[in-house]
């Protein structure tokens, strides 16, 4: 059911991986990770929401256990907050939302989080942040102008850790893997930000992963990110 190929682009060192996937299998409930978990859904949401509990937590990572190594990590990447942003990165220059967004009040019709990073701080726009990428309508946009599913508004569905399924999953590592698809765009100064660009190679990124993990996609969106 799950492909075995790697998907283009992106190389890990399998002894890492391997150890990592063995230290998902082991931790459940209760687990140091569950913690570092519900420290980033604080830092994002700016509470915890009280269906996030560790009961949830072993369900939704029952269900990465019968993954394939890779989307899994990528899945433990998101919820602990590693992608490869230049605000994580704490570089000299942040970026704005690689995608273009202009969105800082309201997120894909949410209710703005008056304890979201973005609003708190003040930004004229969103910066180059996963606590943004969470709640981009930019890119959400793009994801539910190619998938066949419906992908979810609430957050904590979003990350796959409320109403937990593999779609949801493999639509996150997707994403996962189409942002550090276009994450390069960041060798040139802002100024240069060609978001249409980005959209597209981030919906080509996308579809690619997409076609490996069998998420099922429109073909119309195929033929406009060609």
């Amino acid at each position: 059911m799950f492909p075995s190929a790697p998907i283009p682009g992106i190389s890990f060192d399998p002894k890492v991986q391997a150890l990592a996937y063995k230290v998902l299998h082991q931790y459940s409930g209760k687990s140091d990770l569950f913690e570092i978990v519900s420290r980033r859904i604080a830092n994002w949401l700016g509470y915890i929401p009280i269906e996030f509990v560790p009961d949830q937590f072993e369900f939704a990572s029952s269900l990465l256990r019968k993954m394939r190594c890779h989307e899994a990590m990528q899945i433990v990447k998101t919820w602990t907050n590693s992608w490869a942003t230049s605000v994580r990165y704490h570089e000299s220059v942040v970026f704005p939302c690689l995608l273009g967004c202009q969105d800082c009040g309201r997120f894909f019709g949410m209710i703005r989080l008056h304890g979201h990073p973005v609003a708190r701080e003040g930004h004229p726009v969103p910066r180059d942040d996963f606590s943004h990428y969470l709640f981009c309508p930019s890119m959400w946009h793009i994801i539910d102008s190619i998938v066949l599913h419906s992908t979810p508004i609430d957050p904590l569905k979003r990350l796959g850790l409320l109403a937990s399924n593999f779609e949801n999953f493999f639509t996150l590592a997707c994403a996962f893997h189409a942002y550090h698809s276009i994450k390069q765009v960041r060798d040139d100064p802002p100024s240069s930000l060609d978001f249409t660009k980005n959209i597209r190679l981030f919906s080509e990124a996308f579809i690619s992963a997409a076609r490996i993990v069998g998420l099922q996609y429109s073909r119309d969106s195929l033929d406009a990110s060609a």
